[in-house]
């Protein structure tokens, strides 16, 4: 938010009757420099669900404390950032390094971006890829907008407000996906962290039984191989992969190319 205040107080909570506090489960916590802007968007949110409250906090440095400080069973329902902070209330270099520390951190948290800030294409696509909504919380408006969406993005569905979804047509593929199911399910294990075949192949088994229930579902070592070939060529083919390898070259030899396309390219195909 950019609005000048006069008032600055360090942590908000949405006013509410003391007897009825404990009812509160659900928290949507905000990092907004100018919190006192927030008091009636917070009594809105409140107002709609009698089961939310708000928390607000300044800076970066208060909410990971603060996020830390919590138990994995206490996390917020959702984490909304303003990617306007102070120093630099006009950019959103520190909003966004903040966003990335917290989805780095804390995975499954759900998150949002509220800011009246209107973002170039590479900083959206960033947005889109750690799967948070985003809401140009800008008047009353907008206000009723996120307060009614609020159980829906805790969820994990994603908005975005019209002004943002226009630039979609940027970041958003104009050529056809170029992978399938398995393919993609292999570049990312790769690219999560120093995993071998053998355990790219478990870990796609027990997803596939966690989505299926059908225990008849097996993928092996030597079939992950097989796909990281078949990614490699489908690569070369389609021009996002430009390295060549000389006859019987391993899989392995491909794997930081499947890698860095993972990295690149995944939030344009799969955001």
């Amino acid at each position: 938010m950019t609005k000048k205040t006069t008032t600055s107080p360090k942590t908000l909570r949405a006013s509410v009757p003391a007897a009825r506090t404990l009812l509160k489960s659900r928290m949507l916590f905000m990092v907004d420099d100018l919190p006192s802007t927030l008091q009636g968007f917070s009594g809105l949110v409140t107002q709609k669900h009698p089961d939310w409250y708000v928390e607000i906090v300044q800076d970066p440095a208060t909410a990971m404390r603060r996020l830390h400080a919590m138990s994995p069973g206490q996390l917020p329902a959702l984490i909304s950032v303003d990617l306007g902070l102070q120093p630099r209330p006009d950019a959103t270099e520190i909003g966004l390094n903040l966003l990335r520390e917290i989805h780095h951190e804390f995975g499954s948290a759900r998150l949002a971006v509220h800011s009246a800030l209107k973002v170039e294409p590479e900083t959206l696509h960033d947005i889109v890829g750690m799967r948070a909504s985003y809401i140009r919380l800008r008047d009353r408006q907008s206000e009723e907008v996120y307060a009614s969406v609020l159980p829906w993005l805790a969820d994990g569905y994603l908005f975005y407000s019209p002004t943002v979804a226009e630039q979609f047509s940027e970041i958003l593929p104009q050529v056809p996906d170029p992978l399938d199911e398995d393919e993609w399910a292999v570049a990312r294990l790769l690219a999560a962290g120093n995993m071998n075949y053998a355990d790219v192949a478990s870990a796609i088994t027990e997803e596939r039984f966690k989505q299926t229930n059908d225990p008849n579902y097996t993928i092996g070592s030597s079939r992950v191989q097989q796909i990281v070939g078949d990614i490699a060529e489908k690569l070369r083919n389609s021009g996002l992969m430009t390295a060549s390898f000389e006859a019987g070259s391993t899989p392995n030899r491909y794997k930081p190319h499947i890698i860095a396309f993972y990295v690149k390219y995944h939030v344009k195909y799969r955001h």
